[in-house]
């Protein structure tokens, strides 16, 4: 048996692009290349790095005696 369900009205105030104009209202701020290049280490860094700092860890002193 099929299930029959009956559509919704939208109830939406504002449009997509009533919502784009008010999150965005203004270009982004303009980065040197020295700042994007510290936000590409970072996110590096955060990413990568935390696999590359484990695969290479040392085991504890303790265990070595």
């Amino acid at each position: 048996m099929e299930r029959l369900e009956p559509k919704r009205k939208s109830r939406r105030r504002y449009s997509f692009l009533d919502i784009h104009k008010a999150v965005f209202d203004r270009p982004p701020a303009r980065r040197s290349v020295e700042d994007m290049d510290e936000g590409i280490r970072l996110h590096m860094l955060r990413t990568s790095g935390r696999r590359s700092r484990r695969s290479a860890r040392v085991p504890p002193a303790s265990a070595e005696s």
